[in-house]
């Protein structure tokens, strides 16, 4: 790609992030049932606003479309920690190689105490941990076409009353079609679902979700990379038809420089951005999210390590 060609692209992404930052769109994160039962994996992905299943070049595509480990040529370890909205730790691990790979995180909020009616402290507290495994799978059909799938199991846990535990399970068939300059993929979220059920025997569905996503990459020259991504995620209803009102884009742009990566995005909610250092074997990745409706900013961190 030519320096203007590239130079203008970027620009152009840039405009588009600051237009939709300033609007409202997609649903609420956090309003579904499952939300807090699984925050998504890797910092790479989170800066480049999640937008990841048309690339998925790393381990962090267990999470995000496992149908891309049918390419993956190593096996890597990660690991994640990231503190979310200034009183919860999030944190996980998992591995990837060549067709299969998994993955767990767990959400803690630590000791909190419990006041009275006066906001004087009890002498009592409570603590919340919910998370979830995900095992991946992914097979070439061709040279640049991969089926695959990931399976999820969720749980949540108050010490207040455990007999209120939560369960569940979903699985999700995935799609990857990647070339020589660009990768298209496709995945339902929770197509297969047991819903989550809790002690009393309430149970709450988890929403069933179309995501699609294409990215797009060129070598500006011999040690610089750009990677430039769009997903669009969609709520399938009964019949898995998919409510275009209501639809979550996330767009990400990366440029890698030598070992050095930088990248920023849009998820509906939050601008992100993040940044990468990889030295030989070890990657160390970092994001930012700034969340429009006022909470806390969010960071996180992941390291990834390749035998």
């Amino acid at each position: 790609m030519k320096p203007k060609s590239w130079l203008l692209l970027v620009t152009f992404f840039l405009a588009v992030l600051l237009l939709m930052a300033g609007t409202a769109s997609g649903q609420d994160e956090y309003s579904n049932p499952g939300a807090l039962l699984d925050l998504g994996r890797g910092a790479r992905p989170m800066g480049m606003g999640g937008a990841f299943i048309g690339l998925a070049d790393d381990e962090n595509a267990v999470y995000y479309n496992p149908a891309a480990l049918g390419f993956l040529d190593e096996f890597g370890v990660t690991t994640l920690w990231s503190p979310q909205f200034g009183f919860l730790d999030y944190g996980g691990i998992g591995f990837a190689r060549k067709y299969v790979g998994l993955s767990t995180s767990a959400l803690y909020s630590g000791s909190i105490a419990v006041p009275n009616e006066f906001g004087a402290d009890t002498g009592t507290s409570f603590s919340y941990l919910s998370g979830n495994g995900v095992l991946g799978f992914g097979f070439p059909l061709l040279s640049q076409l991969s089926l695959g799938g990931k399976a999820r199991y969720y749980y949540s846990h108050l010490t207040l009353d455990s007999s209120e535990d939560g369960y569940g399970w979903s699985v999700d068939p995935a799609i990857i079609a990647k070339g020589e300059n660009f990768g298209l993929g496709i995945m339902v979220e929770n197509a297969l679902t047991g819903g989550l059920v809790y002690g009393s025997n309430h149970r709450e569905e988890l929403e069933r979700k179309l995501r699609a996503g294409i990215s797009f990459s060129s070598r500006i020259d011999r040690r610089m990379k750009l990677n430039v991504l769009a997903d669009l995620e969609a709520p399938l209803d009964s019949v898995a038809e998919a409510n275009y009102e209501l639809i979550t884009p996330h767009l990400g742009i990366e440029l890698w420089l030598s070992g050095v990566g930088v990248r920023a995005g849009y998820n509906g909610r939050a601008l992100t951005v993040g940044s990468s250092l990889e030295i030989t074997n070890l990657r160390l990745d970092w994001a930012l999210s700034a969340y429009q409706s006022g909470l806390t900013e969010t960071h996180r961190v992941s390291l990834i390590y390749r035998f």
